[in-house]
């Protein structure tokens, strides 16, 4: 309330200058662009107010349209064009996978492997538990996990052909203390066998 002649009431915010007889404010604020200050309600305001359309809203400190949300779960970075948490532009996955929602590259889908072998999420492909070492004319087949023949060979008459070793093989056997004899399918006495 002032006093003399000078009879207005001033808000709270402001005080009466009894020469001019008008409110003023008490502190003028400085003010941080774009804001200006307002002398008629003593504080720092956007010059104009923007309409802004879901999902943004008006910020009153930078006086433009904003996200509702103000940041993101890194690596995502904020997309304010439409206000959703993307992956970074550079974040790039090899053709068999694709990005998940904490910018990761994981595998499209998730194969079932046999029991000897197991998933693997670099490459997305079922690999063997273990690699044997195979013999001369075999290898080893990663589906099955297993030594296979290259192809079958063929065998002279006295012989025949085995899957488990992929050679020939003598079809007669040898009976106690007997061996086949080096080169051919004969059983002779084995000097090395034991008398029992």
């Amino acid at each position: 309330q002032g006093s003399g002649d000078c009879k207005i009431w001033c808000p709270p915010e402001t005080g009466l200058n009894e020469d001019k007889c008008t409110c003023e404010c008490s502190i003028k604020e400085t003010c941080q662009f774009p804001r200006v200050f307002k002398p008629k309600l003593c504080e720092c305001m956007c010059p104009n107010r923007k309409i802004c359309y879901f999902p943004k809203f008006f910020n009153k400190t930078t006086c433009d349209c904003d996200c509702w949300f103000k940041f993101c779960r890194t690596p995502q970075i904020k997309n304010l064009n439409n206000c959703k948490c993307e992956c970074p532009p550079n974040a790039k996955c090899p053709p068999h996978q694709v990005l998940n929602n904490q910018c990761i590259c994981e595998c499209r889908s998730i194969k079932k492997c046999s029991p000897k072998q197991y998933f693997n999420h670099n490459t997305c492909q079922c690999q063997c538990r273990r690699v044997d070492k195979c013999g001369n004319n075999q290898y080893f087949d990663v589906n099955s996990c297993q030594c296979k023949c290259k192809g079958v060979i063929p065998c002279p008459n006295e012989k025949q052909y085995s899957p488990k070793t992929c050679t020939c093989e003598c079809a007669n056997q040898c009976g106690l203390n007997l061996k086949h004899k080096q080169g051919t399918c004969k059983c002779v006495p084995d000097p090395n066998a034991r008398c029992e």
